[in-house]
């Protein structure tokens, strides 16, 4: 196939990356959604939205489509912040190139615990394979909360990681 436009993303802030008092100062002032754009926010700038997440009641949805800048580290300190946070209920994190296996094992850990997100895009994520789906299939097993994953147009997802989520779908009814 031809390049993934669906990943293609449009900043409105191109090469300008936050410092730590900018995130904190987003975050603090958002309300129900948090939307970066793709340029804005490194692994530093995520481990301080996982530190704030880690006690926020009030955000609901929190946008990180295409933040390529984004890491193993960054995604796995948000990963460990789901575990605790009893308020965010959407996480879109489409064609985020950082997202792969090891991520994937993290996030899965986090969703076992996690009862309050509802909805998480990882579609485009084209780093994610089966490793990484067969650790979310088997949260599943365990999570009822969540109603929506996407997956659409994870390349790296091969037989086996299909094989896996579809097992997983068998145990948990609640994903729409």
């Amino acid at each position: 196939g031809g390049p993934n436009i669906f990943c293609q993303h449009v900043s409105m802030a191109p090469g300008v990356v936050l410092a730590r008092e900018e995130v904190l100062e987003r975050f603090h002032s958002a309300t129900n959604d948090l939307e970066f754009d793709p340029e804005q926010i490194t692994d530093d700038g995520c481990k301080v939205l996982a530190e704030g997440i880690r006690s926020n009641q009030t955000l609901i949805c929190l946008k990180l489509a295409g933040c390529d800048l984004i890491g193993v580290e960054g995604f796995k300190a948000l990963a460990e912040a789901l575990k605790i946070n009893k308020a965010l209920n959407r996480l879109d994190l489409h064609c985020c190139a950082g997202i792969g296996d090891e991520v994937c094992k993290a996030f899965a850990e986090s969703f076992k615990l996690n009862q309050a997100l509802t909805r998480i895009d990882l579609s485009g994520c084209t780093a994610l394979g089966d490793e990484g789906c067969k650790a979310l299939s088997q949260s599943l097993k365990l999570n009822k909360a969540l109603r929506s994953m996407l997956l659409s147009s994870c390349l790296g997802i091969g037989d086996e990681g299909v094989v896996a989520m579809a097992e997983g779908l068998k145990v948990n009814q609640a994903l729409e």
